[in-house]
């Protein structure tokens, strides 16, 4: 092994060639940064976790880094990056998350490799490839095979190939060093096995990233051995993993105070995860993916209907609520839910007959009327539920249900004074009395 900044290199005896041994070097990617300061934002917390933090975990990097690159990753923070304390506490001080070669990004990485691919080829002959095309040079054992092997009948652009080669090289190292055989889903590789008396970074957490190769198409290229059956186990596993709930699919199923855990459900992660079982053209994988899009559909539209706002995350065990956790108090607005919400409403909107809300008990909103689209979702959270028992701790689930009955109350009181069935959107008076109220339960807890 060789490790680089963003790059890892793994090697592995592919065979015996001529009498000798012969190596295959794979090449995976990582989050990494360099830095060796605390982040200007989050300076006094950082300095804290870089000071408690044990010898161990300022491996890797170092505490600052590794907490920068999982910044840098968009999890910020999450339980895949961190080293499980006792009864599965997880903290910064605990953090390596350049120890890790994670799924979705080297599953990113190749479809964009696939994607520049295309576009060269599109650039220099007016032509773009179909999705399905096969241009690679490789054996199945990852070794290069001659200049004039089967790339060149589809493709005829040097970089094009270039670029194709490098996908199907990701795609035999993520087939080699993720894939789970056991679990039926793709899991993160650790690079370096902990020292004796601490476990591996993210141990045993089933997350949504486990199945972003079935968005990047990864069980179509031919190069990865059996992907036909890869995606279907894979579409069984997601079922049978406890992260598809009633309000959508989680981002883990581990509940901690990290905001990129269970309970919370991101939207840019339900549109991966619903695109993906689309992909597979599977009917489990098709039906999996249209509960999962109006379970978000109608969780999204109940928490407008309640609050007003459109949040940035979501709580996937309770219709409506936002979500919690993390750094920063929870934002409204919000871009990406509303671009996914489009985007799912395009999709799936004839199929998606909504939630009702009447102004009952004096302006107070009803509660979800629930619909056959409703039911559908409720009943294959219970299947994933029979198959599966999420660790997703009830006490984080009270917590954000009990904040979702505050706000709720709070715009009830509201709608009851103005004599309105409806609650008017963007409202900062309504913010602020939300947070305040939401502050001064978290501080009396």
């Amino acid at each position: 092994m060789r490790e680089g900044e963003h790059a890892v290199k793994l090697e592995d005896e592919a065979g015996v060639e001529g009498g000798a041994k012969t190596k295959t070097t794979h090449l995976l990617n990582r989050y990494w940064t360099s830095t060796t300061y605390p982040r200007p934002e989050s300076y006094k917390e950082d300095l804290s976790s870089h000071t408690d933090a044990p010898v161990s975990a300022k491996l890797y990097g170092g505490v600052y880094a590794n907490i920068a690159a999982g910044a840098e990753s968009g999890w910020d923070f999450s339980s895949r990056w961190i080293v499980p304390g006792v009864n599965n506490t997880y903290h910064l001080t605990d953090i390596e998350t350049s120890n890790i070669l994670p799924v979705e990004l080297n599953a990113y990485l190749y479809r964009m490799e696939r994607n520049l691919a295309r576009l060269h080829e599109l650039q220099a002959t007016a032509a773009l490839p179909p999705l399905a095309f096969v241009a690679t040079n490789l054996k199945e054992g990852g070794k290069e095979g001659g200049v004039a092997a089967a790339a060149a009948g589809v493709l005829s652009v040097p970089k094009a190939i270039e670029y194709s080669l490098a996908a199907d090289r990701r795609a035999v190292a993520m087939d080699k060093y993720m894939w789970d055989s056991k679990g039926g889903m793709w899991v993160d590789h650790v690079v370096r096995p902990p020292p004796a008396g601490r476990a591996a970074p993210g141990k045993g957490v089933v997350s949504a990233s486990n199945f972003i190769p079935l968005w990047a198409g990864l069980t179509a290229n031919p190069l990865v051995k059996e992907g036909g059956v890869k995606a279907a186990r894979a579409v069984e596993a997601l079922k049978g993993s406890g992260l598809v709930q009633v309000a959508g699919c989680l981002t883990t199923a581990r509940a901690t105070e990290e905001q990129w855990d269970g309970p919370n459900a991101w939207p840019p992660l339900q549109q991966l995860m619903i695109e993906g079982l689309e992909r597979t053209g599977l009917p489990e994988g098709v039906q999996l993916a249209e509960a999962i899009a109006k379970a978000w559909l109608e969780s999204n539209f109940l928490g407008w209907t309640n609050s007003g706002y459109m949040h940035e995350k979501y709580n996937g065990m309770v219709p409506g609520a936002r979500g919690e956790g993390g750094e920063y108090y929870p934002q409204v607005g919000f871009g990406w839910t509303n671009g996914v919400v489009l985007h799912l409403l395009k999709t799936y909107g004839d199929k998606w007959t909504g939630v009702k809300r009447t102004k009952e008990g004096g302006g107070v909103p009803a509660v979800v009327q629930t619909t056959a689209a409703g039911a559908a979702v409720a009943a294959a959270g219970a299947v994933a539920a029979t198959n599966h028992t999420p660790s997703v701790d009830a006490p984080v689930v009270e917590l954000n249900e009990k904040n979702n009955n505050k706000k709720k109350k709070i715009v009830q009181e509201e709608m009851e004074e103005e004599g309105k069935a409806e609650v008017e959107v963007a409202m900062p008076e309504r913010l602020e009395r939300i947070v305040e109220a939401t502050k001064e339960e978290e501080g009396g807890q």
